[in-house]
């Protein structure tokens, strides 16, 4: 399905400005992986990589995760963000991966691997 892993290609994980740019060794692959298995539905990602001047149009905070390729928005199809975001909650208290950051939004969820830490 992916040209990057199984499930995920570099075209949905690039920047959205139109540069196409992806720093391809800091995408988490792995954690968006165990989530697609995890949920077993398709995960939709709303971002990953951001350019800094698209990071700054968007109003991305400065020195973003986004910038460098190692954070993922997303929501997963088939499941209500309230489901989406207990299950995610459920994951971080679990420690799957100890050095997640986890930020839950009324769209769906953000995640790093940049440590341990949550926000809303």
């Amino acid at each position: 399905m992916g040209d990057m892993s199984e499930h995920f290609s570099r075209s949905e994980l690039a920047c959205r400005c139109g540069c196409n740019q992806l720093i391809d060794e800091n995408v988490p692959l792995d954690l968006l992986e165990f989530l697609r298995k995890y949920f077993d539905k398709p995960i939709v990602v709303h971002c990953c990589m951001r350019c800094e001047p698209h990071n700054k149009r968007v109003g991305g905070v400065n020195k973003s995760h986004h910038t460098t390729s190692s954070a993922v928005d997303f929501h997963v199809k088939g499941l209500s963000i309230k489901e989406l975001h207990r299950e995610m909650k459920t994951i971080y208290a679990e420690k799957v991966y100890p050095d997640m950051g986890l930020g839950i939004y009324d769209w769906g969820v953000h995640v790093d691997l940049k440590g341990r830490r949550t926000w809303s």
